[in-house]
């Protein structure tokens, strides 16, 4: 049995959306797979919260995955009404509608997203996220205007990365977005 988010959800649905678009497979199934323990645990409590949801946590092949018990119900929630692609999403996927519509779920989309595929550059000084997908990088880096954060792109060996530099920016972000 799955339940639809309720109001007051919001970014704790875009979180669960975030880290999918990072690190998640939906095929018959949505599946997280992260090795760290704190993304794991707080994908697994958003999930029982907003969806009514359990979730366990598996040795994958190459890393650890959290499964759902929504089976092929969740997973076409994700892929029909959320508009993810399914199976092979890393040049493909895009910030869902719902997403740029509210800007509370945006919130916790990117902090899903800086969780999953993000990191803090030591050597550049910034925060930066890089991701197969261009339109991704592109869409997240116009959306993170609506909160002042200015951003700038750049390519490599077929990967993006937008990358958040400059102490203001940097503070903005971790004023709005909580990552983990």
């Amino acid at each position: 049995k799955i339940f639809l988010p309720k109001q007051g959800w919001e970014e704790k649905l875009g979180y669960i959306l975030g880290c999918l678009a990072g690190d998640g497979n939906i095929s018959k199934r949505a599946v997280l797979s992260n090795n760290d323990t704190e993304i794991q645990q707080a994908y697994s409590l958003y999930l029982n919260h907003i969806f009514g949801m359990n979730s366990k946590v598996k040795q994958g092949h190459t890393c650890r995955i959290v499964v759902d018990n929504g089976g092929l119900t969740f997973a076409r929630f994700l892929i029909d009404i959320i508009g993810f692609p399914k199976n092979n999403k890393s040049a493909t996927i895009s910030v869902p509608e719902i997403v740029k519509k509210n800007k509370y779920i945006f919130r916790g989309f990117f902090s899903g997203l800086f969780d999953t595929d993000g990191y803090a550059s030591h050597i550049n000084n910034s925060i930066e996220i890089t991701s197969k997908s261009k339109k991704l990088i592109e869409e997240c880096s116009i959306l993170l205007l609506n909160f002042g954060v200015h951003s700038v792109i750049f390519n490599k060996g077929g990967f993006h990365t937008l990358r958040i530099a400059n102490k203001i920016y940097i503070s903005l972000f971790l004023h709005f977005f909580n990552s983990r």
